[in-house]
């Protein structure tokens, strides 16, 4: 199950189990199962790092510090948001962005878990540009390393905290 809803954080776990006694009423042959596991080995630490910043953004979310904090950030947020308008282009539901902002306001990481969207990719190389120029987009947040979750609704181009 965890192999096709493509959750290769669950599967890995599962496969790392299995080891090499796989079932052939499950799996039909044994290059289907290695196949499977490999892309598990594989793909799973890439999900699980933006599992972790969520959980980590989430507790910040709950902090009197954030609310004060999106208010400072919001514009700064909207303005890289409208540079990336011509992206948006035909996208209209809502996107849920983690981001990772250091102590002295510069973008230091976005993990996605799926493929992004052009107006996410755009959203993404604009924060890596200012964390390789190590220019400060955003005000000091109230701590180093400090994570967020925005939902980006592209069709008002508006990011909340969520």
């Amino acid at each position: 199950m965890a192999v096709k809803s493509e959750d290769w954080v669950t599967a890995d776990s599962a496969f790392k189990r299995i080891g090499d006694d796989w079932n052939k009423d499950s799996w039909v042959t044994e290059d289907w199962f290695k196949s499977n596991r490999d892309t598990a080995t594989q793909i799973a630490p890439l999900q699980a790092k933006p599992r972790v910043y969520r959980q980590e953004a989430e507790a910040n979310m709950k902090t009197p510090a954030e609310h004060a904090y999106e208010g400072v950030f919001q514009p700064k947020f909207a303005a890289l948001e409208q540079s990336c308008l011509n992206d948006a282009k035909g996208e209209s539901s809502k996107i849920e962005f983690l981001i990772q902002v250091g102590k002295d306001g510069i973008p230091e990481e976005a993990p996605t878990e799926k493929p992004p969207t052009p107006f996410v990719a755009c959203l993404l190389k604009k924060l890596y540009e200012s964390y390789v120029k190590k220019e400060a987009v955003f005000p000091p947040p109230p701590s180093g390393g400090y994570r967020m979750i925005l939902e980006i609704d592209p069709t008002t181009l508006s990011a909340t905290t969520k």
